[in-house]
């Protein structure tokens, strides 16, 4: 035999030894001992009892320990609400100059593509930028929600002047009034007038500063927080360019002054009157937002935008309690 035959059948002589032992791994263990049934009886009840004790402790209630005082994060910080944050960082911008008005409307972001209510695919409230010119923002709401407010505001000042009533006391007041406008030189006045008794309130020339619009998916309105300023003026020298009468109801909590509004335009003959129902919440001044700032010290909350807060949680209730107004 050849030495490379003597490799081969050693090499074979190698493999059949291997695969012997694989064989013999792989066979079935040996058969065990058969038992009793007493014995197989009393393992069954024991591992009965065992598995109903383990389920008992798996499904026995588990105490749940909460302090006493949770703290916002492991910074012990609560980080403030985004809207807040950007509405508050907006009206910063214009807080120092005289004459504010800090304003917020319910109404409807209208896609200028599609005539409908926006649609951004969000499911919660989105800034939009200052400078998007894909919508607008229509103010009015019907007949029925503006009843429905009504009722609801009517309420709460009822409520709050009850004796037992623990909380801020609502203020309500009803005014009817005219506005006439007239442009003069680039400027746009206002002269009020109280319908009843025909006398002068105010002689404004009104100056729109910025609006940020808020879109609301869960509730039916969307809004617009707005800066303006109202600068007192003389009376105007130039003829009317147009009127508008307010049926106005005014409901004043705290720092913050809600106005539920009925416009009708002028009536010209041979078109329909226009008639607008608008809610607007504002501060009933101001100024209250610069001493908030000025009063914070480092290290402290910011008393601004608490007072940011406010407002958007007032504007937020009022849209989504309209939820229910049918």
């Amino acid at each position: 035999m050849s030495d490379h035959e003597q490799v081969n059948e050693s090499s074979l002589a190698q493999n059949t030894t291997t695969q012997s032992a694989i064989t013999e791994s792989e066979s079935a263990p040996p058969l065990k001992r058969q038992r009793s049934q007493a014995q197989l009886d009393n393992d069954s009840s024991s591992q009965n009892g065992t598995l109903g004790d383990s389920l008992q402790r798996h499904t026995a209630p588990v105490p749940v320990s909460i302090p006493s005082r949770l703290e916002p994060s492991i910074f012990n910080i609560k980080p403030p609400d985004d809207v807040g944050m950007v509405v508050k960082q907006f009206i910063e911008r214009y807080i120092d100059r005289p004459y504010i008005e800090v304003e917020a409307k319910l109404g409807i972001l209208i896609d200028k593509m599609t005539q409908q209510r926006v649609r951004m695919g969000v499911m919660s409230e989105a800034v939009l930028p200052e400078d998007d010119r894909s919508c607008r923002f229509v103010s009015d709401m019907s007949l029925d929600q503006h009843r429905y407010f009504n009722n609801m505001l009517n309420d709460l000042v009822n409520k709050s002047n009850a004796k037992d009533y623990k909380g801020a006391r609502i203020q309500y007041k009803h005014t009817r009034e005219t506005d006439r406008f007239y442009e003069s030189f680039g400027k746009k006045l206002r002269v009020t007038y109280d319908q009843e008794t025909r006398q002068k309130l105010a002689v404004v020339e009104k100056r729109r500063i910025g609006n940020l619009d808020v879109h609301s998916p869960n509730m039916p309105f969307d809004y617009r927080v707005s800066v303006n300023v109202e600068i007192p003026s003389q009376d105007p020298t130039v003829p009317q360019s147009f009127e508008r009468n307010k049926d106005r109801l005014s409901y004043r909590h705290q720092l913050i002054k809600i106005d539920l509004t009925q416009v009708k335009g002028e009536q010209i003959p041979g078109r329909p009157q226009e008639v607008t129902h608008e809610l607007e919440v504002e501060f009933a001044d101001a100024r209250d937002l610069v001493k908030a700032r000025q009063s914070t010290r480092p290290g402290e909350p910011d008393k601004m935008l608490d007072l940011v807060q406010v407002l958007l949680n007032n504007i937020r209730m009022l849209g989504r309690k309209s939820q229910s107004w049918r």
